[in-house]
């Protein structure tokens, strides 16, 4: 099989067949949703828990959408047989297109030592932090100029919310602590399930607001090509990197992963 894979409308083609129309306005006004995911040995990780997603945020944005069922199938049929890890994205666009692509995981990416940046923004009203859009221009700007490896933005009041690409998890006091899910962060599949792993080993676990100057311990960005990744430094500040909890719960969290996908 080849390592890389796309497919368009639910049909099997080349790289470069793989496009959108040029007056398709999830490109030309970024109104498109999008998933990525990890796939382990032909498995997904939750793939449902994606696809629940993807939809919730197509409706968000107005954009027509397969039913799960279809979206689901699809899924497993492009990843079955898929030998190794593999990085998994489905884009859904207002102008009906429909891209997969199946390519192999960078294998240096979980887990990597990251150095973040703290920037001010939190998302408008009319549109909930809970939709995964792909308008990110402002955010890849930002991480460039920032030379960061993450950017994790601070809301209005002063506390964090998530990262342009990942969600935040941290110790203090010998406690886990994650920013609650109150309409200004997208939950993560893998932050649902490090919470899942956490609470079934009987860690200490909280998600409560997190202002931006707490004392944390240990600090991590999570998401699904990252896994737990320790944070090394925040706005030019050493951090102390990964901690005993934390190495903890990413062992939690892959026994969890292997237990449902066999990797």
């Amino acid at each position: 099989m080849e390592d890389r894979l796309y497919y368009r409308n639910g049909a099997r083609v080349t790289r470069g067949e793989y496009v959108v129309h040029g007056e398709d306005e999830g490109f030309l006004r970024g109104l498109s949703a999008f998933e990525t995911m990890r796939a382990f040995q032909g498995a997904i990780f939750r793939a449902e828990a994606h696809t629940e997603r993807l939809i919730a945020s197509a409706h968000a944005l107005e954009i027509t959408v397969p039913s799960a069922q279809e979206l689901n199938h699809e899924l497993n049929a492009a990843v079955s047989g898929y030998r190794g890890e593999a990085r998994v994205q489905i884009t859904l666009t207002v102008g009906g297109s429909r891209l997969l692509s199946v390519v192999p995981m960078d294998p240096a990416s979980p887990g990597k030592a990251l150095r973040v940046v703290t920037l001010p923004w939190e998302p408008p009203g009319w549109l909930s932090g809970r939709v995964k859009h792909c308008s990110r221009a402002a955010a890849q700007v930002a991480q460039k100029r920032s030379g960061a490896d993450e950017i994790f933005w601070v809301g209005s009041d002063g506390c964090l919310t998530e990262g342009a690409r990942s969600n935040i998890f941290g110790v203090v006091d010998k406690q886990i602590v994650t920013p609650p899910d109150d309409g200004r962060i997208l939950c993560g599949v893998t932050r649902a399930a490090l919470i899942e792993a956490a609470k079934s080993k009987g860690f200490p676990i909280e998600e409560r607001l997190l202002p931006e100057e707490t004392p944390f311990t240990e600090l991590y960005a999570s998401s699904t090509l990252r896994d737990l990744a320790p944070v090394i430094e925040m706005n030019g500040r050493a951090m102390p990197g990964r901690g005993p909890l934390g190495t903890a719960l990413s062992v939690a969290f892959r026994e969890l992963v292997e237990k449902e996908c066999g990797a």
